[in-house]
């Protein structure tokens, strides 16, 4: 039998296995963002609000634990 969710929106969404998919992800935006601060690039806060969503994430792998 095959079990059927429904959701209240159509936003796409990620699912992660592991701790280590998300962690790895935030820390490639981390890499990201130090490089381009060198080069003068700013930000228009959408790391930081990624990197943010993304700690909940992992936060949530921390709970199982």
């Amino acid at each position: 039998m095959t079990k059927s969710v429904t959701a209240p929106d159509k936003r796409p969404a990620l699912v992660f296995d592991n701790i280590n998919e998300v962690l790895t992800i935030i820390n490639a935006l981390e890499n990201f963002r130090t490089e381009r601060t060198v080069e003068k690039w700013t930000s228009d806060g959408h790391i930081s609000t990624l990197v943010t969503e993304l700690e909940k994430v992992a936060g949530l792998f921390k709970k199982e634990s």
